[in-house]
């Protein structure tokens, strides 16, 4: 797609979903969630984690602008070092999974 400002092309916006989202086979465990938009917008090119784990691991934010977490935690270690990390949206009630204060000094 392009970006009518400057004629340039525009990035896609990387959003990462844990991989509790979907069963063994890679289709999602829950219908009409809402998360299909993120597949047809065209500037997100959406994706889910390879591997579940209770706690996200850095290596599996690298390169996401944004995180959809279901279950795993979320820590100062698990975004170290994702310098394009933006946003972390918490799947469920509440962020008591999710450290707030390392995101708000890493500014996401």
């Amino acid at each position: 797609m392009n970006n009518k400002r400057d004629g340039m092309r525009r990035p896609p916006f990387r959003v990462a979903m844990t991989a509790d989202f979907c069963d063994e086979t890679g289709k999602p465990k829950f219908a009409d969630v809402g998360l299909d938009v993120l597949e047809r917008h065209p500037h997100i090119e959406a994706s889910s984690f390879d591997h579940h784990r209770s706690i996200i691991e850095p290596g599996q934010i690298n390169g996401a602008h944004g995180v959809v977490v279901l279950t795993p935690h979320v820590t100062g270690d698990s975004i170290a070092g994702s310098a394009d990390l933006l946003a972390i949206g918490r799947f469920g009630v509440g962020y008591d999974s999710v450290d707030v204060e390392a995101c708000t000094r890493n500014n996401v």
